[in-house]
């Protein structure tokens, strides 16, 4: 069998102790079947249902009761990772089977994912068939002899006339920058709304609140080269991790791009509002934040265009 990986996710290994945005609090985290039994003879009563299921209920603060004041797991400490949900085993890792090629991820929702792919100098991932259309797209968001946004404005219009079947001239709309930072801003309302109604990451979203009210800057801050090549690393990361499918819907693809593309507007938005020092964590939360299925998806993109796919001049609003 055929595997795809990027280049570090082998490297990869949970912080613990040490992560400064514990995935052990203000998630919803599943209680499979498995866990279930094991917790009931263990007389481990922290469960509660939602809308998905059983979830681990959580404290008052926010974290899962069976973390200890070391900021480890209680469970696994004296039990054995055997007896923890699969979520918690597995996270932040995942993998999907297409056509026999098994393709293995790692979230951008953790920061010590964001941190070793920082680290590379150029993303590759090995076994991705380079007829793959993410293939091409991956090389070119890293093509720094193209702007990023440009990069990312053909790899849109790509997809998109793949879609339409029609041929797109080059820039479709002309908007100012202030209604380009205007938008970014009340998108990320409109995100930070709905994840507010579910009363996690409250202290995250007041200080994210506070500082969307600051006005907008009378000219664009371009992003110096560090974080460029940051963005462009994620840019490609989310590329194969996002774009990889067998669905028979032809606007599936445009669909999780254009989710791709609004996920970058809000972090580009960032780059406005918050100190440098507090972007890595923030970037993972508007990971967090993002993280809808795809039926979420599609049903927030009907709810907001009456359709899945943007009206194309929205690309040119949103970057």
């Amino acid at each position: 069998m055929k595997i795809c990986e990027p280049n570090f996710y082998e490297k990869f290994k949970c912080k613990a102790s040490e992560c400064n945005f514990t995935c052990c609090r203000d998630w919803s985290i599943a209680v499979d079947d498995d866990t279930y039994k094991c917790w009931r003879k263990l007389g481990l009563r922290a469960v509660t249902k939602d809308f998905s299921g059983r979830v681990i209920k959580h404290g008052e603060n926010g974290f899962c009761p069976y973390l200890t004041d070391d900021k480890l797991c209680g469970i696994v400490i004296s039990k054995g990772d055997a007896c923890i949900p699969k979520t918690c085993r597995d996270f932040p890792r995942s993998s999907a089977d297409f056509s026999g090629v098994v393709e293995k991820y790692l979230s951008p929702q953790c920061e010590e994912v964001l941190r070793l792919l920082w680290e590379e100098k150029y993303l590759d991932i090995p076994g991705l068939d380079e007829k793959d259309i993410r293939y091409g797209f991956i090389h070119t968001i890293q093509d720094e002899e193209i702007s990023m946004d440009e990069a990312l404005r053909r790899i849109f219009m790509k997809v998109w006339e793949d879609f339409s079947k029609k041929t797109i001239p080059g820039s479709t709309a002309d908007f100012s920058f202030e209604e380009k930072y205007m938008e970014r801003r009340e998108l990320f309302y409109d995100v930070l709304e709905e994840y507010s109604k579910a009363d996690k990451y409250r202290e995250l979203l007041t200080k994210l609140y506070d500082a969307l009210e600051k006005p907008c800057p009378t000219s664009p801050v371009p992003l110096d080269f560090k974080w460029e090549k940051r963005l462009r690393l994620l840019l490609a990361y989310e590329i194969y991790t996002e774009l990889g499918c067998e669905s028979d819907d032809t606007w599936y693809p445009v669909m999780k791009l254009e989710w791709l593309i609004m996920e970058y507007a809000l972090i580009r938005h960032l780059f406005y509002v918050i100190p440098e020092d507090e972007i890595p964590r923030n970037i993972c939360l508007v990971f967090r934040l993002m993280g809808y299925g795809d039926e979420d998806i599609e049903e927030y993109l009907v709810n907001s265009f009456e359709s899945p796919v943007w009206p194309l001049e929205y690309f040119d609003l949103l970057v």
